[in-house]
């Protein structure tokens, strides 16, 4: 369910509101009256009731899954001006769905666009991504960073990896680790799972600041390398080598070059070249243990 878009009730969008009373009805087994709630309301021309039938169709929930009418139902919910009808048109281009709609990066980044030009959180965060990768528009980082603080304000946990990264690398705004630090911890409030956002804010807590006069604290290294573990036990890649430089060095663990070896040694293993080459730093002491 995508937030921020659509007229308020009751401190609800009308989208949440609908969709909640939809499912309240499926949930217990009536798969009827929902779908004539929804084809009364798209008949009657309402954005949201459109939206919702489509989601029905392209779903096969209560109906035979068809995702051409289903798109038709969206294209004219987005007409109406439904943001969440515009941000299934942009998710549905973005990856294509099976052989019926094609992916086209240029219609996905058209659609999210208009669900952000309507309210959408989700689409704000998608815009962001276009601008800042390039896809199907041309890259712009300064319009990248302006529509992910606005959808990280509103609570999109993509927008808030995007501004996280534009903080990190100092894109269309000043290098500063303590915001990148915030705004990925706030997108894992809400994707809990996301391993490349753990892996991220870890890179940033140990960050030496040396531009800003400050050292990292205790607990910074240690809210780092409990990130870096939940990353690792996620399987990202990244993450185990900066499992492997906090063992290296020491840093609030003991210093163990043989974990940290098996760290490196499993991230090369998956291909991670700049793990490869920091094998190469290793050998063995006269004991029969890594060392550098």
């Amino acid at each position: 369910m995508y937030g921020k878009g659509g007229n308020f009730v009751m401190g609800m969008t009308s989208y949440e509101s609908l969709a909640d009373k939809v499912v309240s009805y499926l949930d217990s087994g009536d798969w009827e009256t929902p779908y004539n709630l929804l084809k009364e309301g798209t008949d009657n021309g309402d954005a949201v009731s459109t939206c919702l039938l489509g989601e029905m169709y392209f779903n096969g929930i209560g109906v035979l899954k068809d995702v051409e009418y289903a798109m038709n139902l969206y294209e004219k919910a987005t007409s109406l001006g439904c943001a969440e009808a515009a941000c299934h048109l942009g998710d549905a281009y973005s990856h294509g769905v099976e052989d019926i709609v094609p992916e086209d990066m240029s219609k996905a980044f058209q659609y999210s666009k208009r669900a952000a030009e309507l309210g959408s959180a989700h689409g704000l965060g998608v815009v962001a991504g276009c601008y800042l990768w390039g896809d199907g528009t041309a890259q712009n980082n300064e319009l990248a960073f302006e529509y992910a603080l606005k959808g990280a304000k509103l609570g999109d946990a993509w927008a808030m990896t995007i501004v996280g990264i534009c903080y990190s690398d100092g894109i269309a705004t000043q290098k500063d680790p303590y915001s990148a630090a915030h705004w990925f911890r706030e997108s894992l409030y809400r994707e809990k799972d996301r391993s490349q956002n753990m892996y991220n804010l870890a890179v940033c807590l140990p960050d030496p600041f040396e531009d800003f006069g400050i050292s990292p604290s205790l607990d910074m290294y240690e809210e780092a390398y409990s990130w870096t573990c939940k990353a690792v036990e996620l399987g990202n890649v990244d993450a185990h080598i900066m499992a492997a430089w906090f063992y290296e060095t020491g840093t609030v663990v003991p210093q163990d070059y043989s974990t940290a070896h098996h760290y490196l040694e499993l991230a090369a293993n998956n291909g991670n070249e700049l793990a490869n080459n920091l094998l190469k730093r290793y050998r063995r002491n006269i004991y029969g243990d890594w060392c550098i």
